[in-house]
């Protein structure tokens, strides 16, 4: 048996993926949040889900964590995306004030 070589870019982030790290965004695990957006290639930081069209940053955001904010920030989340509310990250309980 041989080993194939995949050509090209490895895929983007799975599904089960993207929700592990919204996980750890909701939940304040900085490790594992830190580990999942520095290795998963092809990330959005910018994709809004769900049915409140929340991205990463709202959801660290809404639930207080700032050391998650941070590390959204720095690597790319911008601040003014809205929900299907309209709302800003910024809206919820940690003050946005680590923008780049």
């Amino acid at each position: 048996m041989s080993l194939v070589r995949r050509k090209g870019p490895p895929p983007g982030p799975t599904p089960q993926q993207k929700a592990q790290l919204f996980d750890a965004c909701g939940c304040g695990d900085y490790p594992t949040a830190k580990k999942l957006v520095q290795s998963l290639y092809d990330l959005d930081l910018n994709e809004p889900h769900g049915h409140v069209q929340w991205t990463y940053l709202h959801f660290a955001a809404h639930n207080g964590h700032e050391k998650v904010v941070k590390l959204l920030l720095i690597k790319g989340a911008r601040p003014d995306i809205k929900d299907i509310k309209v709302k800003l990250p910024s809206c919820f309980r940690v003050q946005l004030q680590f923008a780049p």
